[in-house]
């Protein structure tokens, strides 16, 4: 998640827009969606990461708690969108887990059918058999 993504040019519209796609929980601050996203966590992190997502997540969820107080941020409209300009195709796409399985899908799997001409021992043993052919030869 790119928290730059999330934040507007200023309090009230950051606040409306986060407020108007469902990300702040103005009833219960510390449930709010922005609070869950930013402290996800991947299985292995990098301690210069973690120590960034936390120092994050705290001043999220301390200006959060300030904001469903103001009754002027709590009157904020805008009109502005939050997130990322990526379609979700692109999203789901770059996800570490589901490059992993289109690699697994797409290319190892396809493997397989090429390595049963094109493995070095098969090749030696067809220009053996067959001697050195045009697809043989590197340019």
């Amino acid at each position: 998640m790119e928290i730059k993504n999330y934040i507007r040019e200023s309090e009230s519209d950051t606040f409306a827009a986060l407020r108007q796609a469902g990300l702040i929980n103005v009833e219960r601050p510390e449930e709010s969606k922005i609070l869950q996203f930013i402290g996800r966590r991947p299985e292995r992190t990098n301690p210069l990461t973690e120590k960034v997502r936390t120092t994050e997540l705290q001043a999220f969820r301390d200006w959060i708690r300030l904001a469903v107080q103001n009754p002027n941020l709590l009157q904020s409209r805008t009109d502005l969108r939050i997130g990322t300009e990526l379609p979700p195709e692109v999203i789901r796409h770059t996800r570490t887990d589901r490059v992993l399985a289109a690699f697994v899908d797409n290319i190892w799997s396809e493997m397989g059918r090429c390595v049963n001409c094109h493995h070095p021992e098969r090749n030696r043993h067809q220009i053996g058999q067959h001697g050195l052919t045009a697809d043989d030869v590197k340019s």
